[in-house]
Parts: structure tokens; C-alpha cells; sequence
């Protein structure tokens, strides 16, 4: 899901997502392009890291054990950020639900300003400015 939004997000900018499958240089690019706080994108890529760990290591069933926990635990560190007044009582599961959402969430509001962004920078006007 988030992966998608990236691509979304590239389009936006005018540049073509399918040069490669890998979240992981999607999310480099976005970085070096300090658009959006390098903090949301570091979540995207543990999050990233923790769906390869699942779908590529056998060994990773749980989110209680390694190679997911030390993930896990990077992760419980910025849950603090999204919901402040939360209880620390809820499973690995859930904080990776719930920061899920909330990356996405917020990934989607800033396509809309990087939407409005692309479009502005590919205006006639700004385009004859850099000739």
C-alpha cells in the first residue's frame, strides 16, 4: 500500500516509478529530494524492512521474535510520535497496524502537495525561466 503511494508520489514529480520494483530506492530518492520529513520516509523503510523480513525469511513468524523484533522495536519508538496519549499495551501486531495507517495517511497528504508542486515546476513560465 505504501508502495503504491511512492509511485504515486514519483508520478507526480515526472519521474517514471517503473525503473524499479524496489521500495527501497524509492524511498532513497525521496530522500535526497528533502520534499518530505526524512522521518516519515526512515518509518516507510522499516516498515519496507519488515514486510521483506515476513515474505523472504522462512524463519519469521512473529513479530515477537528476530529478525522482526529489533524492526519492531525502532518502530514502538516512533508510534510515540503518531499517537502521544497511547497506552503502551498493545501488541507488536497492532503498533504495526496502527503506524501503518498512519504513515499512509500521511504519505497521501503530501502527494497532494507534491502534486501541486510538479505541476507548478512544469509550467510554461518556470520552464522558459530555466533556459
Amino acid at each position: 500500500m505504501i508502495d503504491r503511494e511512492l509511485n504515486k508520489m514519483l508520478e507526480n514529480l515526472n519521474i517514471d516509478s517503473s525503473f524499479t520494483d524496489s521500495t527501497y530506492l524509492k524511498i532513497e530518492l525521496l530522500k535526497s529530494m528533502k520534499l518530505i520529513p526524512i522521518e516519515l520516509l526512515e518509518i516507510c523503510g522499516l516498515l519496507n524492512s519488515i514486510r521483506n523480513k515476513f515474505a523472504h525469511h522462512l524463519e519469521a513468524d512473529s513479530f515477537e521474535k528476530e529478525p522482526i523484533k529489533s524492526h519492531m522495536n525502532n518502530l514502538r519508538k516512533h508510534y510515540k510520535c503518531f499517537y502521544p496519549n497511547s497506552k503502551d499495551t498493545y501488541g507488536d501486531y497492532d503498533y504495526f497496524r496502527g503506524i501503518t495507517i498512519a504513515t499512509q495517511t500521511m504519505i497521501i497528504e503530501y502527494n497532494a502537495s507534491i502534486y501541486l508542486y510538479g505541476k507548478k515546476i512544469r509550467e510554461q513560465s518556470i520552464l522558459d525561466s530555466l533556459k
